[in-house]
């Protein structure tokens, strides 16, 4: 499509730089057709006036003559001033076809040498990104043999690293994928999309963190400190080293960024088994959170905030869909290493439903609000059950 675009461009170009000459050639020339006019007017006049004021009839023949003589020797003097301009024209005519159609071929080399006659075959494969590993195993095949036969002839088209580690990803090859991800990453430095996919390659390949991968995440976070791969790589990583509490951590920061519903489940579900692993009583709030009517799709956001309002001391985001469930609101989840729950004089649960995932309120959305809690309630178990069926806010 590109080659095609160019060439369409420089034929473009080529066909009016051939036509302007021949434009101009035809181009009427006013001036050279006045002047014809004009002549013969003038000898039509002249021998009018001859006829009208010579008395001797006689000598009218030989006048006339004379005139018509001189008359005929300035046309043929005309014509032979503008004949040598007709071969000039053809001339140039010629110099502006052949050069615009050096003007198609050069630049179509250059494209092709550039380019590579390669890049064609690979034109498209962003399509890659949306096959299914399974339903579209054949074709994404194809595109991963197209990619790596224009990576023969180009190594560095970081482009093209980048989609064949998508395709290896697709097709569970995760040792290529990572070799693919190094090399657009050698040829973009410092993607960050590119680090991402790199990073996460890596660790299906080895199933841990090692100096290298350390190394990718310091540059991811250098870039953007909230990082949501990196968070849940390490805190997947914890949980299986058998760190809850980073686990925890981690992984409810990456659920309160995603909206996608199946990926919070999962997420969610380790969560779960990364508090059953905790060792020691965890000053907090359990909340059973159900519905006794039906509740749109959307997202719940269970807040343990100052009364009344202020900055959360702790969040926990669930999509509607786990309904029922239970989360734990305590310092594992809160929003700033500052403002600790267990540190709160007092507070109140609130629980925001949100059909477009953010937890600013928003117009419509159902909101429920419990009593009061001091500090020293949270000496003991703390548990709340929450009913969502009734559409309006309600005081628990």
């Amino acid at each position: 499509m590109m080659l095609a675009i160019l060439l369409g461009c420089f034929g473009f170009a080529s066909l009016c730089f051939l036509l302007l000459p021949l434009i101009r050639k035809t181009s009427p020339v006013h001036d050279s057709f006045d002047e014809q006019n004009y002549r013969k007017t003038l000898y039509r006049d002249q021998v009018s006036e001859l006829r009208e004021g010579l008395g001797d009839r006689a000598l009218l023949p030989e006048l006339e003559d004379e005139l018509g003589t001189v008359f005929l020797t300035e046309s043929c003097e005309r014509l032979k001033a503008e004949r040598p301009a007709k071969p000039e024209r053809n001339w140039i005519s010629i110099v502006y076809g052949v050069t615009a159609g050096m003007i198609v071929l050069l630049g179509s080399l250059t494209y092709w040498i550039v380019g590579g006659a390669d890049l064609m075959e690979v034109e498209g494969a962003e399509k890659l990104l949306m096959l299914d590993p399974v339903r579209d195993a054949f074709e994404l095949e194809q595109w991963s043999d197209r990619l790596k036969d224009r990576l023969d002839s180009n190594h560095e088209d970081g482009k093209s690293w980048y989609l064949l580690g998508h395709a290896y990803l697709k097709r569970s090859e995760y040792t290529l994928a990572s070799s693919a991800f190094s090399q657009a990453d050698r040829v973009f430095g410092s993607d960050l999309n590119v680090l991402n996919y790199w990073l996460q390659s890596r660790y299906l390949v080895s199933g841990n963190i090692d100096a290298r991968s350390r190394e990718i995440i310091e540059e991811i976070l250098s870039i953007e400190p909230s990082n949501t791969t990196v968070a849940e790589i390490l805190g997947v990583d914890a949980l299986k080293n058998g760190n809850a509490d980073l686990a925890i951590k981690e992984l409810s920061r990456v659920i309160s960024a995603s909206d996608n519903p199946s990926k919070q489940m999962i997420l969610a579900s380790l969560v779960s088994e990364a508090r059953k692993t905790l060792t020691g009583y965890q000053k907090g709030v359990l909340v059973n959170v159900s519905s006794s009517s039906e509740i749109s799709d959307g997202f719940l956001f269970m807040v343990a905030r100052p009364v009344g309002g202020g900055m959360p001391y702790a969040v926990v985001k669930r999509p509607t869909e786990m309904l029922p469930f239970s989360v734990v609101l305590d310092d594992l989840v809160s929003m700033q290493p500052t403002r600790r729950l267990s540190q709160a004089d007092s507070f109140e649960v609130l629980i925001r439903y949100s059909s477009s995932g953010t937890i600013g309120q928003q117009r419509g959305d159902a909101v429920w609000t419990s009593k009061t809690f001091f500090k020293s309630n949270l000496h003991s178990r703390v548990e709340v059950d929450v009913d969502l069926g009734p559409k309006e806010s309600t005081k628990g």
